[in-house]
């Protein structure tokens, strides 16, 4: 086990794992531990340690889980949601809102499109609604000897749209209108040469997803070109408890996601909402969708609110929380009572069209007419499960890019395999 030679080693760890958003909550639970579990090593909290060679597995894997979780945050993004009001299926907003799968306290996912609707009207003629739309981002992390991965993926109960477009295909509403969305983004994140005191590496690059479409975005200033794909624009950052994330956004009612700096196109048909349009992602996030507007602002605080606990448009600094997909979704992935079986990919849905959301292990880029683009011709599932060879497709000028994994739990790669972790 590992034995702290020095009374100030937890102490220490509890200090290094307050990361913004939680408050110290980590710390505590650091306290509160019999043996140390500070970051994935080497660990910076705990320069005493020794380990006498019989460290405990689930004592290190509970380490990296603490590690990831913390870094996860630290590349969360300041997230905006464009919200349409108007609309038979829209709820008032409500259903652009983001929230976790098990929001209504059951992982059926054939009753979330009711679920969100469900709730009294009040004698003002309000709705208090049975479900709170609190807010939630799924997250997962792969890592090599050069980067960490960071999947985030955002989930809507509704995927749905207005008028005749909801009415074609001869289905039930059409392939723009189904139960459950789940979109979301790869952050490239190089790793430090040496680790330091709570060093979470530097941002080099997202890909986003957009439906059937991927979108790469970099930071301004970065070194890295567009690859086999091409860049689509510029990811800018915005300060959040002192540290700078980067700005993303989804449209309404499709839930497209883009940086903020995403193509024209999508700026005039998908987001309406912004008003002083872009200029290279070299803007301040807030100056982008300005005073006005019908969004929500997200941010990550680790606290899950629901939007209708602030009043009026736009609804700002909206906290969400981030929740582990390995011990969520991908641990579910057989259970049919979430997933469709065969398949392991799709969540079951059976208003609009059934079974259209695509976890993250089987988003898939296959372009579409309506986008004008080509697939990627990657196999489906690879921004989640093999993230570094799909780097290695969208972007060139890595300094170093290692394709072997340390940490991969969609490859069943851990930690606890390697001597000095990940």
């Amino acid at each position: 086990m590992w034995t702290p030679s020095s009374s100030k080693t937890r102490a220490a760890a509890a200090q290094t794992c307050r990361s913004e958003g939680l408050h110290g909550a980590i710390g505590l639970l650091l306290l509160l531990l019999p043996l140390n579990v500070g970051g994935c090593p080497p660990d910076p909290a705990c320069p005493d340690c020794t380990d006498d060679g019989n460290e405990f597995e689930g004592l290190r894997a509970l380490r990296q889980s603490i590690f990831e979780l913390e870094l996860a945050y630290r590349w969360a993004p300041v997230h905006y949601q464009v919200v349409e009001r108007s609309g038979e299926f829209s709820l008032n907003g409500r259903s652009d809102y983001l929230t976790a799968v098990d929001f209504d306290g059951d992982w059926n996912t054939l009753n979330n499109w009711s679920s969100l609707a469900a709730g009294d009207v009040d004698a003002d003629l309000t709705i208090e609604y049975e479900h709170p739309a609190n807010a939630a981002v799924y997250y997962s992390v792969v890592t090599t000897a050069t980067h960490w991965y960071i999947v985030y993926a955002f989930y809507h109960p509704r995927d749905w749209c207005n008028g005749i477009a909801c009415r074609q295909f001869g289905s039930d509403f059409g392939n723009d209108l189904h139960e459950n969305d789940l979109e979301g983004f790869l952050a490239i994140v190089r790793r430090p040469p040496v680790f330091g005191d709570r060093e979470f590496g530097s941002l080099q690059a997202i890909i986003t997803v957009a439906h059937n479409d991927f979108y790469s975005f970099v930071p301004a200033g970065t070194p890295l070109t567009g690859g086999e794909e091409g860049l689509d624009g510029i990811v800018p950052t915005t300060d959040f408890r002192g540290r700078e994330h980067p700005c993303t956004t989804q449209e309404a009612k499709g839930h497209g996601l883009y940086s903020l700096d995403v193509p024209g196109f999508a700026i005039q048909f998908f987001l309406p909402v912004l008003e002083n349009g872009v200029d290279g992602g070299l803007f301040a996030c807030e100056e982008a969708f300005g005073e006005q507007g019908d969004y929500v602002k997200y941010v990550p605080s680790g606290v899950a609110q629901d939007p209708d606990s602030r009043q009026g448009w736009p609804k700002r600094d909206v906290g969400y929380r981030l929740v582990p997909i390995v011990d969520t979704l991908w641990a579910r992935r057989r259970n049919p009572e979430t997933f469709r079986q065969p398949g392991q990919c799709r969540l079951r849905g059976n208003d609009g069209v059934d079974d259209l959301a695509r976890a993250p292990w089987c988003w898939d880029d296959t372009g579409g007419f309506t986008t004008f683009t080509l697939p990627d011709g990657l196999p489906a599932g690879t921004l989640a499960t093999d993230p570094a060879w799909t780097a290695s497709n969208y972007f060139d000028g890595f300094f170093s890019l290692s394709r072997t994994y340390t940490h991969n739990p969609y490859q069943s790669i851990s930690c606890e395999r390697f001597p000095d972790g990940c």
